[in-house]
């Protein structure tokens, strides 16, 4: 089994979604590599961000980093799930939906221990 690339999970699972920096890192994701990122379309925001962080760090970042980066992002986005499944398990109670809270609650313990996991 082939294993994914950052650029497989930022495309498939896009675990930056929310962030202010959404926009931009999806136009970096898909842009060919090498190719210049302040030659993309990006708006003036964008660029202001890219080149706070291209100011802020000239070297790239290590593999650990980069792991770590998006481990930290994932368990952020598990931990957002976790909130709307705590919502869904109110609703599901307060109509009394016994399956359902079962089903809720047993998701919402998964999606726990991905993120506690992620954050270890």
């Amino acid at each position: 089994m082939k294993s994914m690339t950052l650029h497989d999970v930022l495309l498939k699972y896009r675990p930056h979604s929310g962030l202010t920096a959404a926009p931009l890192i999806d136009k970096l994701s898909v842009a060919k590599p090498g190719t210049d990122p302040w030659g993309l379309d990006l708006t003036e925001e964008e660029r202001e961000v890219l080149g706070s962080v291209l100011a802020e760090r000239g070297d790239p970042p290590t593999q650990l980093e980069v792991e770590r980066s998006l481990a930290a992002l994932t368990a952020k986005h598990l931990r957002g799930h976790e909130r709307a499944l705590t919502q869904e398990i109110a609703h599901a109670e307060a109509s009394g939906d016994n399956e359902a809270v079962s089903d809720l609650l047993a998701l919402k313990r998964v999606v726990r221990r991905g993120a506690e996991g992620l954050e270890e």
